[in-house]
């Protein structure tokens, strides 16, 4: 470069020169003067992006706390409610006769004791059992709102009728389902649809919920996210949404925790959570528990090791637990060991659905639900036939 500005130099004599060479040298001196503002801004990013995480967990902490503040005063009025009703009633009763007594309804009262305080109680324990363990439990509060994020997401994207060739009219689903194996293992390929599978799966189940009393619980685990990978964090997520659901079962595994606090890390999380809960011990829930894992493959290697050791564990104990997990389809998975009923999801067991939800967007996508009949059947037409190659 300093050649060819003395070339230009004795070309546009030297006064130009000058002005060039002065020119190059204020260059590099701005050159230098970007390279300390780049360093000084990647600095205060690291900086602000610390104090921004600080701020967010103390933040969490604020919000725990008041709502267990805002909790304790309703539970307060609440008992001073119940307090005051029964003074009225116990006063109307000493003013009426037996007979009158006797007539009157039964009235249910909540307070102290309520089954909203007790759950709240055992979802407090659980979740400081968690707080900690954050060794074991990396940043457990942001998987569980991911995880609840996910679900909502899959759900208002869900389009119905997808899906119904697996839940209703599959029998390898219907002998999982029955019981006649505890695991699913439901592979195939990237994008062809695997999570809304398991999602479609997990809606069946807690739609059945109240009338064939079971339990379900769903996570997704996602490599994008370190707290999505672990394992450990797939388990309290699943612990919590089925503690929400059943008060027998939080208040169980809240004593639990609370009784062996001690020695609680020599319990395995799985049998802590779901093998003994729903085992055959004297305190075990009779009702059964399924499970929906979704995406295993994205789990780090190690994590993968846990869960398959819970599922060993599963197999050989056989309590009232049933675990769905997809993934990628892979030879020489270490699933196949345990024996699992297995769907292998291609194109051709998805290709109702891939009609279902093209015709779905071309009814409902602002963009392309005004074009004519004849054009959206050409849109279909082409796009089937980009999905499997055989649609014309």
């Amino acid at each position: 470069m300093q050649s060819s500005i003395e070339e230009l130099g004795l070309t546009v004599g030297f006064s130009s020169y000058a002005e060039i060479k002065n020119a190059n040298s204020a260059i590099i001196a701005l050159s230098t003067k970007v390279e300390e503002i780049d360093e000084h801004i990647s600095k205060f990013r690291s900086e602000n992006s610390r104090n921004m995480r600080l701020l967010y967990e103390r933040q969490l902490d604020i919000v725990d706390v008041v709502i267990d503040q805002t909790h304790m005063i309703i539970e307060h009025q609440k008992q001073s409610n119940a307090e005051l009703i029964k003074a009225i009633r116990d006063e109307k009763n000493h003013s009426e006769s037996p007979i009158q007594r006797n007539s009157e309804p039964e009235l249910q009262l909540g307070g102290k004791g309520d089954l909203a305080d007790k759950r709240f109680k055992a979802l407090r324990d659980l979740k400081n059992f968690f707080n900690s363990h954050e060794d074991i439990f990396p940043r457990w509060r942001d998987a569980y709102n991911e995880n609840a994020a996910r679900k909502i997401e899959l759900t208002e994207k869900f389009i119905e009728h997808t899906g119904k060739w697996l839940t209703k009219d599959n029998t390898v689903f219907q002998k999982w389902k029955q019981g006649e194996n505890q695991i699913l293992w439901i592979h195939g390929p990237n994008g062809i649809g695997k999570s809304f599978l398991a999602h479609a799966s997990y809606q069946v189940l807690q739609q059945q919920l109240e009338k064939e009393h079971i339990y379900s619980a769903y996570f997704y685990f996602k490599e994008d996210l370190p707290f999505l990978q672990s394992t450990q964090n797939a388990f309290a997520c699943a612990a919590l949404q089925v503690a929400e659901t059943c008060l027998r079962y939080a208040q169980q595994v809240a004593l639990g925790v609370k009784k062996d606090k001690a020695k609680s890390l020599d319990v395995e999380t799985w049998r802590r959570l779901f093998l003994s809960p729903f085992g055959d011990g004297v305190s075990a829930i009779d009702d059964d528990l399924y499970l929906v894992f979704d995406g295993l493959d994205e789990a780090h290697e190690d994590e993968r090791k846990v869960f398959v050791q819970f599922l060993t564990d599963l197999v050989k104990e056989k309590p009232r637990v049933h675990v769905l997990v997809t993934s990628r389809t892979e030879e020489g998975h270490p699933l196949e060991k345990l024996d699992p009923l297995i769907i292998n999801t291609t194109i051709e067991t998805v290709s109702g659905d891939i009609r279902t939800v093209i015709v779905d967007r071309l009814n409902t996508l602002p963009h392309l639900k005004r074009f004519s009949r004849l054009t959206k059947q050409e849109i279909r037409r082409k796009l089937q036939g980009k999905a499997d190659g055989k649609f014309s």
